[in-house]
């Protein structure tokens, strides 16, 4: 999945269905429960998908035809690339068509507005914490660059870097954001333009960064280390065959994937060392995590091949449920954003060549 270029499109089989509560764990009984102190609460693990009374519920769901999903400006202002009709055709991977470019999208009007429209690809884009600036990228087939737009001004800088990897950037602060260059680096772009190099030379053979309260989390070679914000030799975690890493939003946990097989993946919360709290679900593959604002919960993909099961869940980070949001959709083709009251998603796939559909899902 996150090896998917600009142009690269995804056939998908309709599934009209929501269900109400599905677990991605399979069954299981009272003695696959375990209790974990934390300093603040008490948690309850649950090892296998046995029935919680919270579960999260779908209220309901708007589309947007020919947009591609990218984040919540607001309640209900999106931020969304689509097909420019008034700019001239691009050639990509040898056909020409009309470039992307990023619009708003007001979901009670249906209007869409152009941001900085251009005869270029545009997309891939985040907000920062504010939603003040716009971190996105540019792209000529497999070749991609940074830019950050103000979006008061309507200005934008092209951060000065290699060419960085179309899927990666997360927001540092409401300044700075962080991404990876294809030749490895994890690097910082402020609003002016300016980039400084965040991870040490020895940490080009990493797979993902995210940034947490005290530190950079990273996987280099399998294994989860944190290199802290005072400096110093990065800090080896608990854990192996690691894939990827995301902390919460209060930076008191982490959601770590781990390969637990050649062919399957499974999620857990840790804690800050990488020590297992919870084990939420396995799969094939498992991408496109977020933390919900308030931390109680993450969205995420999920494909089984074993289990013929695919789409996005939502996983209770205190019981451990989990609860599939499956609509037509079977798998986002970006990560999946939180509006800032965390109670809407937003995702989106493809339908056809360089044809989107984007879901507004709205949770009770």
């Amino acid at each position: 999945m996150n090896n998917n270029m600009w142009g690269k499109t995804m056939t998908l089989a309709a599934v009209v269905t929501i269900a109400s509560a599905l677990s991605a764990c399979g069954s299981g009984t009272e003695e696959n429960r375990q209790t974990v102190q934390k300093p603040d609460k008490t948690i309850t693990v649950i090892e296998s998908g046995e029935k919680a009374q919270d579960k999260v519920i779908v209220d309901s769901i708007q589309t947007v035809d020919n947009a591609r999903g990218m984040d919540f400006l607001s309640e209900d202002v999106l931020i969304i690339s689509r097909p420019n009709p008034d700019a001239e055709p691009v050639h990509t991977e040898g056909e020409q068509s009309q470039p992307s470019n990023l619009y708003t999208y007001d979901m009670k009007t249906k209007e869409a507005k152009a941001l900085n429209p251009a005869d270029e690809n545009q997309g891939f884009a985040v907000l920062s914490p504010d939603r003040e600036h716009l971190f996105y990228k540019t792209n000529v087939e497999a070749t991609s660059y940074g830019h950050i737009l103000n979006m008061d001004t309507g200005e934008t800088v092209r951060l000065d870097t290699d060419p960085i990897n179309v899927y990666a950037g997360e927001w540092l602060d409401n300044a700075a954001v962080m991404f990876e260059t294809l030749s490895g680096q994890v690097m910082s772009g402020s609003a002016d333009g300016s980039t400084g190099e965040l991870l040490p030379e020895e940490t080009k053979s990493l797979f993902t960064a995210a940034k947490g309260t005290s530190g950079i989390y990273y996987v280099a070679d399998e294994q989860l280390y944190m290199q802290p914000d005072e400096g110093g030799k990065p800090k080896q975690l608990a854990g192996e065959r690691v894939v990827w890493v995301i902390p919460s939003p209060d930076g008191k946990q982490l959601a770590v994937v781990k390969r637990s097989s050649d062919t399957e993946m499974t999620m857990y919360v840790t804690d800050l060392q990488g020590n297992e709290l919870m084990k939420l679900g396995s799969a094939t593959q498992l991408f496109g995590t977020s933390w919900s604002p308030d931390g109680t919960k993450l969205v995420y993909n999920m494909i089984s091949e074993e289990r013929g099961e695919k789409g996005i869940f939502a996983a209770d980070t205190i019981t451990g449920t989990t609860t599939s949001l499956t609509v037509e959709l079977q798998y986002a083709a970006d990560k999946i954003r939180w509006s800032p009251s965390g109670t809407k998603i937003v995702a989106s796939t493809s339908t056809g060549h360089n044809h989107f559909v984007t879901y507004v899902i709205t949770l009770k």
